[in-house]
């Protein structure tokens, strides 16, 4: 395996569209590193440039300490599993497995070993002499991962690999790529538009935005410490609601009084707020960073229910607020009806303040 360092890599094509500006971050040997982002945000561009599918127009690519800028991608010495499997039709499973070994003249009894290895790892037995029509998608998948072990690369690339899978293999999958990432001790590098897959898989979460990286770092600390708007509204399985208005200080509490064009919230925030939350002009609030409370908590606040979600092991609360409807999570074994006012509560260490330009103000009532 081997470390993988990108330093100020950039993408323009010859329309003058810039796709990837000014990426750096390094991969350390045997990581898992997941780059997420919105559709064109410059996260599958990136990795083809690793992969040597596209040219870099400006900046260094090293793999394993050696620059590859213009090493052909076969010779990169990388394993890419596609989002759409690219499996040879006409060829049966282990056809597939071994094409790239015979391609290389690896040794009949080695390729033997990689192929059998593979079928272990992936549960393929029994499907070595089918073609691909003959599999579901979720086996297809299996036997794209299992044509990029055999391989044994010093890297692996992952292209959105289970967006065309459905939910419930989704997850069934995300958890064996888990599992073989453990097995493998595998570097790889795997792009999605699914911040629960990169939040479940990652060592460390690049996350893009407009070929950008906003933020480089563990998966927990994005979520309890996101650098900008756009991280804090991006990674969290519902997204985090936000807030325009004033922090005003009364009779030694705080409270956030919303500015909007809709149903203006006054929440509560408690004591022991630095000054330079004062200058904030907009809040965010996670869903799950509500809680019911009851109109004798001074320090709750009246909601009008307008859509209830029940999904079981919680429940979604939408609320009107200055800027549309706002969402609240909680227990489901509270079940508000539609135009009911309930009372909810703000747990003030969890509120994120954020500067007019989007960027968050660092508190000492965070979570760290």
């Amino acid at each position: 395996m081997a470390d993988v360092l990108l330093n100020n890599v950039w993408k323009r094509f010859d329309d003058g569209t810039v796709a990837v500006k000014d990426v750096s971050f390094e991969l350390k040997d045997g990581s898992f590193l997941v780059i997420v982002g919105p559709s064109g945000c410059g996260k599958t561009t990136t990795l083809r440039m690793i992969a040597g599918l596209e040219m870099i127009t400006e900046g260094t690519i090293s793999i394993g300490g050696c620059v590859v800028n213009s090493v052909h991608p076969k010779d990169r010495d990388i394993a890419m599993v596609f989002q759409n499997y690219a499996l040879y039709p006409h060829m049966t499973v282990r056809g597939n497995l071994e094409f790239a070994l015979k391609m290389r003249k690896t040794p009949k009894e080695e390729r033997k070993r990689r192929v059998a290895e593979a079928t272990r790892m992936l549960k393929l037995n029994g499907l070595l002499d089918r073609k691909p029509k003959q599999l579901s998608g979720g086996q297809r998948q299996r036997v794209a991962l299992g044509r990029a072990i055999v391989r044994e690369p010093r890297v692996f690339l992952f292209d959105e690999p289970l967006s065309n899978l459905d939910a419930k293999l989704r997850t069934q999958t995300r958890a064996e790529l888990q599992r073989l990432h453990h097995e493998l001790k595998a570097t790889s590098i795997y792009v999605t538009h699914d911040q629960v897959e990169a939040m479940t898989m990652a060592d460390m979460i690049v996350v893009m935005n407009e070929g950008e990286v906003q933020q480089i770092a563990p998966p927990m600390e994005l979520y309890e410490r996101p650098a900008n708007r756009f991280v804090a509204g991006f990674i969290g399985t519902v997204g985090m609601n936000f807030f325009e208005g004033l922090v005003l200080k009364e009779n030694g509490t705080h409270r956030f009084v919303e500015q909007g064009t809709g149903v203006a919230l006054t929440l509560p925030l408690g004591e022991n707020f630095s000054d330079r939350m004062g200058t904030a002009r907009l809040i965010g609030i996670r869903p799950e960073h509500f809680v019911i409370s009851d109109q004798s908590d001074q320090c709750s606040f009246p909601v009008t229910v307008k859509v209830v979600e029940t999904l079981g092991s919680q429940t979604l609360i939408h609320f009107p607020s200055g800027n549309g409807l706002s969402i609240a999570s909680i227990y489901p074994d509270h079940q508000p009806l539609c135009g009911e006012t309930i009372w909810l509560r703000v747990l003030p260490e969890r509120v994120h303040f954020f500067e007019t330009d989007g960027l968050r103000i660092e508190t000492t009532t965070a979570i760290v």
